[in-house]
Order: C-alpha cells, then structure tokens, then sequence
C-alpha cells in the first residue's frame, strides 16, 4: 500500500508520464520515454536527399536541384512523427523543458557523424524573438546546441540574433515560409571557416536556408546543419 502511495505521488510531483503515450511509467524514464515509445523512434536512416536529408530517394530533391545557396548539407537525427514529434510538441508549445533536453539527447544518439564535416569550427542555435524567449521560458535549439557541442567537443556560439518578431512559421503555406523569414536575422559578429547551424526540425527548410545565407554573408566559408528531426515531403511541424 504505501508503495503504491509513494509512486502516485511520483507521478504527480514529478510527471512521470511518457512524453508521447502519456501512460504512467513506473520505471525510470529515458528521453522522458517509456520502453515501448523508445523503441517506436523513427531513425531518420532510410533513403534521403543528400543535401536537405529530405525522406525519399537517395538522390537531390526537386527542391535542392532548383535552390541555391544556403547550407551545404543538413543531417537530421530522426523523422518527425511518433515520439520524435511528440517532444518537439511538448518543448515548443507546451514549454517543456524535459521534452526539449530529451530531443537534444536523441539528437546525439542518433546523429549519423559520418555525414558531417571532419571539422567544424562552431555549432550555432537557431536563435527565437525576445518575446518567445520570455513565452517558453528556453530556446530549444540551444539546448540542442549545448548537448551536440559537449558531445562532439565543438563550441556553441550565439553568432545569429534575431531583429524581427514574426508569427510561427507554423501558421504558413509551406510555399511562402521562405517570404516569411527573409531579413528576420543578423550576425552578431564576422565568421570564419565551418559553421554549423542547429534547430529541432526542418519542414521547408526555410529558417536554415535564411540563417544559412547570413552566415555566409558574415564570413562563413562553409554552413552545414543539424536537425533533430525532418519531415516528409508536403508535412507540417505541427499537431
């Protein structure tokens, strides 16, 4: 009986509910997963676009053939759908921070280094609005950034700011989210050699290729990027 107690008021105290299935988990969590949803994610290690990691055929997407500039190459952990979305879900719209840390790890277990450059001289977070900032409480793909820079040994640097507060990209037609973000950001500082930019997930890939240009703008020789997810052709980051 007291057992029982004790591990009610666990779950109340601590939420120890699975991120995605939300069933009670009464053995320690990982990724703030249960077992049976950890072993569900979606590895993002089938067939792919070479440059955007876009899920289909291993060769460039329609897309990439007709884009230029931008990033050179975009690695993505996992697919966003099951658990993966779920937590991209919690840490942005319900100011999740466990969920934010447990992307940020899988992001790491996950990452196929072999796609990334040998050297890379800075990881920089896709950086959010002052006002977003103060609405979640953390910028996600800093903790992302944080967690892929211990673990490769590569510093973080806070290079990109963002001088315009526009609605979720989210909200948009995928085909005008690149309108949508042109001009919302400005490097803090001039750059050199590879830079590695880091967000939670691609959808259109619009935000990258943006913050991408301003890198180069500022001195980057080369951008590269790390998603911890990707979505499919035509889907949208969102529930």
């Amino acid at each position: 009986m007291l057992s029982s107690i004790i591990k009610s008021l666990d779950l109340v105290l601590f939420d120890q509910r699975c991120a995605h299935c939300r069933e009670p988990a009464w053995e320690p969590l990982q990724y703030a997963l249960c077992k049976i949803c950890r072993d569900a994610i979606p590895c993002n290690d089938g067939p792919k676009c070479p440059r955007c990691a876009l899920p289909g055929e291993n060769r460039l997407c329609k897309k990439c053939v007709n884009t230029r500039g931008g990033f050179d190459t975009l690695v993505s952990s996992m697919l966003y759908e099951g658990p993966a979305s779920a937590l991209v879900l919690r840490a942005k719209f319900r100011k999740e921070e466990r969920a934010a840390q447990a992307l940020a790890d899988l992001t790491v277990q996950y990452l196929d280094r072999d796609a990334l450059p040998k050297h890379i001289d800075a990881l920089v977070p896709i950086p959010i609005s002052f006002r977003r900032t103060m609405q979640r409480g953390f910028n996600q793909s800093a903790i992302i950034a944080n967690t892929l820079g211990a673990a490769l040994h590569v510093p973080v640097k806070n290079s990109l700011r963002r001088i315009i507060h526009r609605g979720p990209q989210s909200d948009l037609p995928l085909e005008t989210r690149r309108i949508h973000v042109h001009g919302v950001f400005k490097a803090k500082h001039t750059l050199s050699g590879t830079i590695c930019l880091v967000d939670d997930v691609a959808t259109s890939t619009s935000t990258l290729l943006e913050a991408a240009n301003v890198l180069r703008n500022a001195g980057a020789t080369r951008v590269v990027a790390i998603t911890t997810t990707r979505c499919a052709d035509g889907q949208d980051a969102k529930g």
